[in-house]
């Protein structure tokens, strides 16, 4: 296969999306210039992962994206997780509920563990952020 082809041949493997998301406001000032970034172009996306390394700030981002999408937002995460999303949200002035059945939510953002997402109508949210990856063991 010469060179020409080969790039073809890349090239139309290639999957392109397009954005589905929305145009941000400028991110709670608490984040860091790198964090407010990668939540701007995550809200422009609107179907986006972030692979970061600990410490990188993930649960402040989240919290912002979440924080822009105008609608409900459902964050789902490990039991040992959910509380300490909760205080983080209070740094960046969100509140943050959680929730254990779909009669305990309001309007914003709620919070629940992956054990009760199956207790829940999920169909109201119009984000979902899905915090850790220990349902995938």
């Amino acid at each position: 296969m010469m060179k020409d082809e080969y790039q073809t041949f890349l090239n139309d493997k290639a999957i392109v999306t397009q954005a589905t998301g929305i145009q941000p406001s400028e991110p709670h000032k608490m984040l860091f210039p790198f964090q407010r970034d990668i939540v701007k172009w995550a809200l422009r996306r609107g179907r986006a992962c972030l692979f970061e390394d600990c410490g990188m700030g993930k649960t402040f981002q989240s919290i912002e994206w979440a924080r822009q999408i105008p609608g409900d937002v459902l964050i789902v995460a490990p039991l040992n997780v959910a509380q300490q999303t909760i205080s983080e949200g209070k740094k960046l002035d969100c509140e943050i509920r959680y929730c254990r059945h779909t009669k305990d939510f309001q309007s914003g953002i709620s919070i629940v563990n992956y054990e009760m997402l199956e207790k829940l109508n999920v169909k109201r949210f119009k984000g979902v952020v899905l915090d850790e990856s220990s349902i995938l063991k």
